[in-house]
């Protein structure tokens, strides 16, 4: 069997009803020399029962107890054959174009290209297009600062490493970064994909326990590790804004079910980073979100 020009990997948990969407956006892929990996990691619903339902020698199911997104993705790099990878979450899909694009765009040069993504939350019935800047840093700085996850991204296999599967939140920050920061990126302006924000991506469920040990993993020593090659494009004060920055957001983002867990991160890094200023932002943050959950009771 010929080995296929690309390897899409979905990692999923008790996902089956979005599933099928992140599924039938591959299968309608107009460029169709692919591979579908589905890493299922403890799944207790009918997911093994849709995946078995498909008759598409393409796609490739593959079971383990609940280990974690970082370990169903290193099951889906470790047992891909294509010569590119790419990363579907479940509750995301593909537009029809999607490999395509990077097909028409590969060359032998090309180890990393990047597409345009469609924000969209369905709650509020709101949608953000964002497009990689041709500008290299104006891209980086992108990239460093969270606007795109894995799902815009192409990888070619042989500078894909597997994930610390110690880290779950951050993963995908942690990985681009060794990557972006090593790697020229072809960037395709043509929005190719759609990430679904809703109230129960997984995303926001990790921030419901102690991510400290995390935090320090998946951002301040992945900058560290790499801030030589960053330095090439940043000056110090601009990674060491950008580093606030993401501090800002993880530790706002975590108040909203752990105020404790907030306020851990925030003391050890407040005097390093200067995030004096963030105390009553966070009190204020976390303040509203619980008059909104007493409106919603009431």
């Amino acid at each position: 069997m010929s080995r296929p020009m690309f390897s899409i990997i979905i990692p999923t948990y008790n996902r089956r009803t979005l599933l099928e969407r992140a599924v039938n956006s591959v299968l309608e892929q107009v460029y169709t020399d692919w591979e579908l990996l589905i890493i299922d990691d403890g799944s207790n619903d009918s997911t093994k029962k849709y995946i078995s339902s498909i008759k598409d020698k393409r796609i490739k199911y593959f079971y383990q107890e609940n280990r974690g997104e970082s370990s169903a993705r290193n099951v889906g790099i470790i047992n891909s054959a294509g010569s590119y990878v790419c990363f579907l979450d479940s509750d995301d899909r593909l537009l029809r174009n999607y490999l395509y694009q990077f097909n028409s765009n590969i060359s032998a040069t090309t180890n990393v290209l990047c597409c345009g993504v469609s924000m969209k939350w369905g709650d509020k019935d709101k949608e953000v297009l964002i497009t990689p800047e041709k500008n290299n840093k104006s891209f980086l700085k992108q990239v460093l600062t969270g606007h795109f996850n894995l799902l815009p991204f192409c990888f070619e296999r042989s500078i894909v490493d597997l994930f610390d599967e110690e880290v779950e939140l951050g993963e995908d920050f942690m990985f681009l970064i060794n990557i972006v920061s090593q790697h020229s990126v072809l960037k395709l302006e043509e929005i190719q994909c759609a990430v679904y924000e809703h109230k129960g991506r997984f995303t926001r469920s990790k921030y419901k326990i102690p991510r400290t040990s995390e935090f320090k993993k998946s951002t301040l020593e992945i900058i560290e590790e790499n801030r030589d090659r960053l330095e090439n494009t940043f000056s110090s004060e601009e990674i060491r804004t950008i580093i606030r920055n993401k501090l800002e957001q993880y530790i706002l983002g975590i108040s909203n079910h752990s105020l404790s867990n907030a306020l851990e991160i925030f003391k050890e890094n407040k005097e390093q980073y200067d995030l004096n200023f963030m105390y009553l932002k966070l009190l204020l943050t976390r303040s509203k979100s619980i008059v909104k959950r007493i409106l919603k009771i009431h």
